[in-house]
């Protein structure tokens, strides 16, 4: 949902009428810093949490290229008031690979519920039938 959220607002402030580029491209460095923040937080989550070993798949779309869209907002005000297009491009690709990322892991997710959740769900109802009968 952040990953969208991030999308909806890039795609927002784009069209907005801005009288020049220069506040546009602070807050997008603003945005692209939040992210960084967003996935340290991230990080710090998958080492601590111990119900799931996360796997390369895992590592690479909820990290690393989160991680890459959102240093490539951050880096848009260094070259993107002097060179507006390369900056607008940096900020397309940031918004493209977050938009697939969240598209990833929007499904990743509902096949976890799908396919994980009713076996768990099995076990939890034959533990609590069998507590009722002892």
């Amino acid at each position: 949902v952040v990953h969208f959220s991030v999308v909806l607002f890039l795609c927002a402030l784009l069209r907005a009428p801005w009288d020049s580029i220069t506040a546009v491209m602070i807050i997008l460095g603003l945005f692209g810093v939040g992210g960084l923040v967003y996935a340290v937080i991230v990080l710090r989550r998958m080492l601590r949490q111990t119900v799931y070993q996360p796997v390369l798949e895992d590592w690479i779309f909820h990290l690393i290229l989160p991680f890459l869209s959102y240093v490539l907002l951050a880096l848009t005000p260094i070259w993107g008031e002097a060179h507006a297009k390369m900056g607008l491009f940096g900020v397309a690709a940031a918004s493209l690979l977050l938009l697939f990322t969240g598209i990833h892991n929007a499904w990743d997710a509902v096949v976890f519920q799908v396919l994980v959740s009713p076996e768990k769900k099995d076990t939890h109802e034959k533990d609590r039938h069998s507590h009722k009968k002892g």
